[in-house]
């Protein structure tokens, strides 16, 4: 099955910046946007991937939105091999363990992220609701399709 011309926009826009980091200039992007690599999980080859950052925690962790589902490659791969390392800001190629938050805990992150970046969330809501299968659907049934992964630095 094809992706949708959303899918198409978003995964083009997704992969935009890539040369941006990997030059060394991910501090354009602040501590919002990071670069993840990870290992494609039928190739073994590395993979990279631009996604939001909806919450920084202690001890350098940071949670990633799967905004395109459990289907989306780059999340495939890293359930597959947890094994990833990341760009952000100033930091580059930050080993790092992926790990996928449970419904619940992902359900709390997300509603932080709703009443904390309005603005953004307002946007994000838009663009996901015009993929297949999301019209209409409300807060929590969006954030229900969205798995939430959290990166933790090695060390």
């Amino acid at each position: 099955m094809g992706r949708s011309p959303v899918q198409r926009v978003v995964r083009s826009l997704a992969r935009a910046p890539i040369p941006v980091f990997t030059a060394g200039y991910g501090v354009v992007f602040g501590h919002r946007v990071l670069m993840v690599e990870h290992v494609g999980r039928r190739t073994g080859r590395p993979r990279h991937v631009v996604l939001e950052v909806i919450r920084h925690l202690p001890d350098g962790r940071v949670l990633v939105p799967a905004g395109l589902g459990r289907t989306a490659d780059w999340f495939r791969n890293v359930e597959k091999n947890p094994r990833v390392r990341f760009w952000l800001s100033r930091q580059r190629g930050v080993p790092a363990t992926a790990r996928v938050l449970g419904e619940a805990e992902a359900l709390d992150r997300f509603a932080e992220y709703r009443t904390e970046h309005r603005w953004s969330w307002s946007l994000v809501r838009r663009l996901l609701t015009r993929m297949p299968g999301r019209a209409g659907q409300p807060d929590e049934a969006l954030f229900r399709s969205i798995p939430l992964v959290e990166l933790t630095p090695d060390g």
